[in-house]
């Protein structure tokens, strides 16, 4: 046990694991260009998940590497603990270092007898902040979730199937698209439901999630997608225009014929119209206002006509959870304020 202590509490490990953690990521980046269909999956899922869905012939990496960062984390803990108590021994004996190694944990003020001084402390809070940053991960990693992409227009209301009880109620979308043809900005107004009311609200974009405690509602795309076709019909009772939508059916004449709208092609701009008499679909059309060969449509004495194409702003949303991530920027904090106060007080001496 004491063997093991010692390697564990030794600055030579911690200089091998760092090399190694290099050479790993570096040789698992080239095995990333050359194998990127693998790879896709990575940041949409979590890591262990993608782990046990991947191919040991490409997940090896970072399988590796995972074990490696909890070697070193082993290692901070263990060197942390070392130095500290060191330190404190020499401090609450009021005594100075016995050898070079104690020497090099405590400074001048602690080997005069002035106690312990918060830029001693620095490099081990450092280290605190680091391993909580890495336990907030290993949280996020267990009892979080990275939510399927699903596509919601205004006004829809999406159930999150992760999250019982809650659900996503979107609003206006909009997508303003530059002069190369390239999306500029995409948002749309979101709102967070729970037990059917209202959480929480806001106008997401692209890096500006919704987030309600470890919640966030990201937005991926908006795309304008053909919502229904506007038809103008003529027969014996006259004239009339209308929009027929996408599963939508309206009376035709007087009799039991309906007209139901079908499948719409948004690439070719069309709409297939079913008819259906007493329950039977009795013929099945493609109509289109952007080609003149389907333009119009004559079934037995009426005539249609498609006049435009109504379209509608879909965007593409995806929910993640990461109970760590308010654990994670507290690490990140404690470990750059550490940082910066170390290179503050090494000026100032």
């Amino acid at each position: 046990m004491k063997s093991l202590y010692r390697q564990l509490s030794s600055i030579k490990l911690t200089i091998v694991l760092t090399y190694l953690i290099v050479s790993v990521t570096v040789t698992g980046s080239f095995a990333l260009l050359s194998n990127k269909e693998d790879f896709e999956a990575i940041d949409e899922s979590l890591l262990i998940d993608w782990v046990w869905a991947t191919p040991l012939s490409s997940a090896w990496w970072i399988i590796l590497l995972v074990l490696l960062v909890f070697i070193f984390s082993l290692n901070t803990i263990v060197c942390t603990f070392d130095r500290l108590s060191s330190l404190f021994k020499v401090w609450s004996k009021g005594r100075k270092a016995e050898n070079d190694e104690e020497e090099t944990l405590v400074t001048q003020e602690i080997s005069r007898g002035k106690g312990v001084r918060i830029r001693t402390l620095l490099p081990y809070i450092a280290h605190a902040g680091f391993l909580i940053a890495l336990a907030a991960h290993l949280t996020g990693s267990i009892w979080g979730f990275r939510g399927d992409d699903f596509a919601a227009a205004q006004g829809d209301e999406v159930e999150i199937k992760e999250l019982a009880g809650f659900s996503v109620k979107v609003g206006d979308l909009d997508m303003v698209v530059g002069k190369r043809g390239y999306p500029e900005t995409m948002w749309g107004d979101v709102s967070l439901l729970g037990g059917g009311k209202e959480i929480k609200r806001q106008r997401v974009e692209i890096n500006s999630p919704l987030i309600y405690k470890d919640i966030a509602v990201y937005i991926k795309n908006v795309q304008s997608v053909p919502k229904g076709i506007v038809l103008k019909k003529s027969d014996k009772e006259g004239e009339g225009t209308f929009l027929l939508a996408q599963g939508e059916s309206v009376h035709l004449g007087s009799g039991e014929l309906r007209l139901v709208g079908g499948r719409m092609d948004s690439r070719y701009g069309a709409m297939e119209l079913i008819f259906i008499e007493k329950g039977k679909i009795v013929e099945k059309r493609w109509i289109s206002p952007y080609n003149q060969r389907f333009k119009l449509i004559k079934f037995r004495d009426i005539h249609l006509s498609a006049e435009d194409i109504k379209s509608a702003p879909v965007g593409s949303f995806s929910v993640n959870r990461d109970p760590g991530a308010r654990i994670l920027f507290l690490g990140l904090f404690i470990f750059a304020a550490s940082l910066v106060a170390h290179l503050f007080f090494r000026r100032s001496k």
